[in-house]
């Protein structure tokens, strides 16, 4: 919750034209939980396409005055950051992440075997097929994480060109569409991630904040209601899983082409038409 917090804190300076507080809550956001980086990005290419200077540049000077604390890790130890991330690369695939649904989904269809392992404090799955998948994961998520903040960076641009200013819809929409987009390319999906997300469901359109709800609702079922029955490779709870992780890619694309970028070619007689 604390860093879901920082998160939901940095909007609301960002709202009130405070970017270096917003800069600063992001940084200290981003040491307990490396999502809100990217929440970093979205605000850089806000203020960016706004053409604000002042602005970008109290952004990132906040962010990175959170991040002199990390200064004297790098004197202790200046190794800590290769173990760290050294630590997570050697982790599998996540019982609830989206891969793990449709390995336990090819499973109980007779398609593949799946087997369910406990470590790197975790529960993980391994399969015939788990290692390539795995390979993989990167790629898909750059590739997703890329598609995100090019759509967003045109989109405000438009925006600007157009209007004179950027949507708030389209600032919430995209800073929840990048978290999203974190959540669904991760090999691990755990229920904390889905708090990170509770901020910004008020701030959705209604249909899509129920949408939100539900996605809640699903995951507090699977964890910790049926996650023995889980682990057991059980049915009914690996439908609800890729229920769960079909809604959180369903809310995603929603957001995703509701708020693309337009492009516009001109018609016949020289008019812009979309």
């Amino acid at each position: 919750m604390f860093p879901a917090l920082l998160t939901i804190l940095a909007f609301l300076c960002i709202r009130t034209d405070k970017p270096m507080s917003a800069g600063f809550f992001l940084g200290v956001a981003t040491l307990a939980k490396l999502y809100p980086i990217l929440l970093l990005v979205v605000f850089g290419i806000y203020y960016f396409n706004g053409r604000n200077v002042r602005a970008l540049v109290g952004l990132i000077t906040g962010a990175t005055a959170a991040a002199l604390v990390l200064i004297p890790l790098f004197m202790l130890d200046p190794v800590w950051i290769h173990k760290f991330i050294g630590y997570h690369l050697q982790r599998g695939i996540q019982l609830e992440s989206l891969y793990s649904g449709l390995f336990l989904l090819a499973d109980t269809i007779g398609i593949a075997e799946v087997k369910v392992l406990l470590n790197y404090g975790a529960v993980h799955i391994s399969s015939t097929y788990s290692e390539i998948v795995l390979k993989m994961v990167p790629y898909i998520s750059v590739a997703i994480l890329a598609v995100v903040i090019i759509s967003c960076f045109i989109r405000f641009r438009q925006e600007r060109e157009d209007k004179g200013s950027i949507n708030d819809d389209s600032l919430i929409a995209y800073m929840v569409m990048i978290i999203l987009a974190f959540i669904i390319a991760n090999k691990v999906l755990s229920p904390q991630y889905i708090i990170w997300l509770l901020p910004f469901i008020p701030l959705l359109r209604p249909r899509q904040a129920g949408l939100m709800l539900g996605i809640c609702f699903l995951t507090g079922l699977i964890f910790p209601i049926m996650y023995r029955d889980l682990m057991a490779l059980r049915y009914t709870s690996v439908i609800l899983l890729n229920i769960r992780n079909f809604l959180l890619v369903m809310l995603f694309i929603w957001l995703l082409v509701e708020n693309r970028p337009v492009f516009q070619r001109k018609s016949a007689i020289g008019q812009p038409s979309e």
